[in-house]
């Protein structure tokens, strides 16, 4: 009797044990999927333009994608607001007080390191990246309403790109682009910098209907101006451009100047039905599967 009233107790005992274990492992389980996580974070800063930055931006967003960790945003004093969800619906927005294990940190013009992706892959993000806020997209298809009909697009950079000491290329050369274009009448939306473009795109093209959203006093974009905008002077400026991409990309067709950097990142957004300019062989035989630097070099380049 004393040796079988000893084995239920420790029966007993071993049960108690094997219950105590389990509780164990089920909340080690239950801390370890709540515990802190590596993510990459991607800072927004004051010294480059949108087409610039959101290069950079989706290079460490494809990396992060590659490597299965998080991806955030922030905004550090950003000549484009304070927040990156002022105007977009995309990503995540870094929280300072949320607890991560490591971070890889990247911001303009600095990913050194991460690895190069394919045309394709940057034509993605692109799209999963730029997601205009609702009242944008309202914006823009207010505009395109007054339009009341199908047309193409043209964007056309100057400013300090083409002018001053630190121009980085030639201004384009409207007549052969335009001959290129093959469009003698309908509808041309152009969005630019320099009102100066919508006017002799309205000369070289008598037979069009021009619309633009480019204010006549702009004539030709300094990014050394905008960095110097308030709060509210950054927001206006981002949303009038943001907008002007988003009528951009409703065009049935579109053309985009290939040294542009926002140039670039419309022909990611557009995929097939933008073309690039100056026109060459590199950029007409643009495949998916190709290694690309969108921020740094011409597509096909």
């Amino acid at each position: 009797m004393h040796r079988l009233t000893n084995s239920i107790i420790g029966m007993a005992r071993r049960r108690i044990t094997r219950r105590r274990l389990q509780r164990r492992r089920t909340k080690r389980s239950q801390r370890g999927g709540n515990a802190p996580k590596s993510v990459v974070v991607f800072t927004l800063t004051n010294g480059a333009g949108f087409g610039s930055v959101v290069g950079f931006l989706m290079r460490a967003y494809l990396y992060a994608k590659k490597e299965g960790k998080e991806f955030f945003v922030k905004a550090d004093n950003w000549q484009f607001g304070d927040r990156w969800h002022d105007h977009f619906t995309s990503l995540k927005e870094y929280d300072a007080k949320t607890e991560h294990a490591k971070e890889e940190n990247y911001k303009h013009a600095s990913v050194s390191g991460l690895p190069q992706f394919s045309l394709g892959e940057y034509m993605n993000a692109a799209k999963e990246v730029f997601v205009p806020r609702p009242e944008i997209v309202e914006r823009a298809k207010a505009f395109t309403d007054k339009i009341g009909g199908a047309y193409i697009s043209l964007y056309v950079r100057r400013g300090d790109k083409t002018s001053g000491a630190g121009r980085e290329m030639t201004a384009a050369d409207l007549p052969q682009l335009v001959k290129e274009m093959g469009v003698t009448d309908g509808n041309v939306f152009v969005m630019s910098d320099d009102y100066g473009v919508v006017e002799e795109v309205e000369k070289l093209l008598p037979g069009c209907k021009v619309y633009t959203m480019t204010p006549p006093e702009n004539r030709g974009l300094v990014i050394h101006d905008i960095q110097k905008y308030d709060s509210e002077q950054k927001k206006k400026h981002a949303d009038e451009l943001f907008t002007s991409m988003e009528v951009f990309h409703g065009g049935e067709k579109g053309w985009a100047d290939n040294r542009s950097n926002l140039g670039r990142f419309l022909k990611l957004r557009g995929a097939d039905k933008v073309v690039l300019y100056p026109v060459d062989k590199s950029t007409e035989n643009l495949s998916a599967d190709m290694i690309v630097d969108p921020p740094n070099r011409s597509l096909g380049s």
